[in-house]
């Protein structure tokens, strides 16, 4: 089945997976998808679910259902039907922000232990890519009641514990982000020189921030801007406080604010960055 994101491997320029893109549904997107980009918030969990991503996503939604951590959405569906009807049922932004007021909004690829730093950048990088397509074409598609295509700033954020990207921990993972930043004309020959892996994502988070928001604002004429971030939890919350499906749900779908739902929302709102200038 095709897919909009088909031939990316290797990409990691805004412009050139644009390009890629925009040629997979040969320039002129179209879908007939009314979940397209929009903004809901899916609950559903069985009982005996013990994944970390998962029950971690259903716990702000359920939590953002009940008035304790406004504005946020989840499983924001970003390329269903354009490179088929069928294609893309599945691709889908983990958690989404959205502040009506200011028209800023938070695309959010959520880790815990799954795959590495440069995969989930790699991802949430061509989810944002996607956006810029989608709004550039929003009159060809059945996007013109989607409240998101209102914002005027959006942020692609990767979200994932602090060890997460701990080098001390993480050799294979951070090995694996250097080869993946040598593609952009590093000269370090060695793969564990993590005080120069800093710098490197450093610059080059700034570098493809700079490039995004060039694309952005040249696709919509000025009226979107978008930026980059890799953040991590604070180092204290190295662990979600439940079990299960069934833990969740009883943790985080009462009226009142419990002890572990605090927890859920403090960690998101001490989010600080991995890397930066």
């Amino acid at each position: 089945m095709p897919s909009l994101f088909d031939g990316l491997a290797g990409l990691d320029s805004p412009n050139e997976i644009y390009d890629r893109i925009e040629g997979n549904c040969d320039g002129r997107p179209r879908s007939t998808s009314k979940e397209l980009w929009s903004l809901r918030r899916r609950t559903n969990l069985s009982p005996g679910n013990g994944d970390i991503e998962v029950l971690l996503e259903r716990s702000v939604a359920l939590l953002a259902q009940r008035g304790h951590m406004p504005g946020w959405h989840n499983q924001c569906p970003v390329a269903s039907g354009i490179a088929g009807s069928r294609s893309d049922r599945r691709s889908a932004v983990d958690l989404v922000h959205y502040t009506v007021v200011n028209g800023t909004a938070r695309l959010v690829e959520l880790k815990w232990e799954s795959d590495n730093p440069s995969a989930a950048i790699s991802q949430i990088l061509r989810y944002g890519v996607a956006y810029i397509l989608c709004r550039a074409n929003r009159e060809d598609l059945p996007l013109q009641n989607c409240r998101l295509m209102d914002a005027k700033h959006i942020t692609l954020e990767v979200v994932a514990p602090f060890r997460y990207y701990d080098v001390d921990q993480k050799h294979t993972r951070m090995s694996d982000l250097m080869d993946w930043l040598n593609r952009f004309g590093s000269e370090e020959e060695d793969p564990l020189d993590y005080e120069m892996e800093g710098i490197e994502m450093a610059e080059y988070l700034s570098e493809t921030s700079l490039a995004l928001d060039e694309l952005a604002r040249s696709k919509t004429e000025g009226a979107l801007t978008m930026s980059l971030n890799v953040l991590a939890f604070p180092e204290d919350f190295s662990r979600i406080p439940f079990k299960n499906g069934q833990d969740v749900w009883n943790k985080c779908s009462t009226r009142e604010l419990t002890e572990e739902a605090q927890i859920i929302r403090d960690a998101f709102a001490g989010l600080t960055p991995v890397w930066s200038d």
